[in-house]
């Protein structure tokens, strides 16, 4: 780990091509006022414009692109996208109020009618994670003539209060099956606690990953992240808890969003229990769309995309073509 630190002490944020002759750029662009950094990779010519809206909220993911993006880049030009106050986009002197869902909708629809002008493309394909699928359902909802698809991956679908119930009943099974006093002891207490680091020290965060906290440290070795970046990212994530309104669409999804102008796919991972099948399923089911399109990832669980990447880009390559 020390190695780790120490490279990235030492290396300039960058963000090196794949091929001679693919695009690769870190770069910052002003959004609605608000100066916010890109990552765009893969090959640019006519080739489908995919947005990525990591999770969180507050929780980017760019850093994690080296781990599963190759896949697709040589299919379509990938953009990730580090949100207003997220990431390498975190500043100093930052505005809380601007920390809702409604302003980031605002965001991605200026990025994307930029998107359209650089790029000479039409509709975009937006791909959601978590929290980033319900800010894709909510842009869908407002501007639908700026999605080509909506691809929505381990989507956020209920109130965070209505999962807790759902990771209560997993939790309560595991600490049973494996003697664990102390979380059968949390699991009765009537007090308020985080439940992420036993969700994910029982397997339901990210498979392999025992502990939340790993996937920060995943930072460390990203080439578009500097030392000073890996302090953004914390201080974005803690920004988030604080002081995040959402404000898109009443959740649950299944009462209040089922109605979309274009394909939707769902992607989600067999044992995620950060946004379950149980909660997700229902809102599938009530969709009514073009097309949509059901898909489990066996091995996965809330971030299928690092658990199986290969069958991931697979999968996404595949929903690219049926949107070109």
């Amino acid at each position: 780990m020390r190695s780790l630190a120490a490279r990235a002490v030492k290396r300039p944020a960058t963000s090196p091509p794949r091929s001679p002759s693919g695009e690769a750029r870190l770069t910052r662009l002003p959004i609605n006022g608000e100066p916010q950094w890109l990552l765009i990779r893969g090959e640019p010519r006519d080739a489908p414009v995919i947005l990525f809206l990591h999770g969180g909220p507050g929780m980017p993911s760019m850093y994690l692109s080296r781990l599963w993006a190759g896949g697709l880049e040589r299919e379509a030009l990938l953009v990730q996208w580090d949100r207003y106050g997220a990431g390498k986009s975190w500043v100093w002197q930052r505005e809380a109020g601007r920390l809702r869902t409604s302003r980031e909708v605002d965001d991605a629809i200026a990025l994307i009618t930029h998107l359209q002008a650089t790029c000479r493309t039409g509709p975009v394909i937006v791909l959601g994670h978590s929290y980033g699928a319900y800010l894709a359902v909510a842009l869908a909802r407002r501007r639908p003539d700026l999605v080509r698809a909506l691809i929505a991956v381990s989507p956020m679908t209920v109130s965070h209060a209505a999962e807790l119930v759902h990771q209560d009943v997993w939790l309560r099974g595991r600490a049973e099956a494996a003697a664990d006093r102390r979380l059968l002891a949390r699991l009765d207490d009537a007090r308020e606690w985080d439940r992420g680091p036993d969700v994910f020290r029982y397997g339901g965060g990210v498979v392999g990953l025992a502990s939340p906290f790993t996937l920060g440290a995943l930072a460390l070795e990203a080439p578009e992240y500097s030392l000073m970046d890996l302090f953004r990212l914390a201080s974005g994530i803690r920004d988030a808890h604080r002081h995040f309104v959402m404000d898109g669409p009443a959740l649950p999804l299944m009462d209040n969003a089922v109605h979309f102008g274009m394909p939707v796919h769902v992607v989600i991972g067999a044992q995620d229990r950060i946004t379950s099948i149980d909660t997700v399923r229902p809102w599938f089911d009530a969709l009514q769309a073009p097309e949509k399109t059901w898909t489990v990832l066996d091995h996965s669980a809330h971030l299928p995309f690092i658990e199986e990447p290969d069958q991931f880009a697979t999968i996404i390559r595949g929903l690219v073509v049926q949107a070109a």
